[in-house]
């Protein structure tokens, strides 16, 4: 599986699941991160990782969310009977 296959398949699911792979990614680079940087500088980074994983938690909802069927109030229309 290509790399262009997998990031098509992961923006089909949708924008959830475009910001879960991002902020979880970025998530796991943070360590890399820190390791590259100088020594004084090592111990930054906390309310990126809080961000991060609220991110995920956020993405992880409205995914919850979007798989259960439950129909958003801004699209419930009226009944044919309320129409007239």
């Amino acid at each position: 599986m290509s790399v262009a296959n997998l990031w098509e398949r992961i923006a089909d699911a949708g924008p959830a699941a475009v910001v879960l792979v991002a902020a979880t990614l970025a998530l796991l680079a943070i360590p890399l991160l820190q390791w590259l940087t100088a020594r004084g500088q090592q111990r930054r980074g906390g309310p990126a990782r809080l961000f991060l994983g609220l991110a995920v938690v956020l993405s992880l909802g409205a995914i919850a969310i979007g798989t259960m069927g439950v129909v958003s109030p801004g699209s419930v229309h009226p009944g044919p009977a309320e129409c007239l």
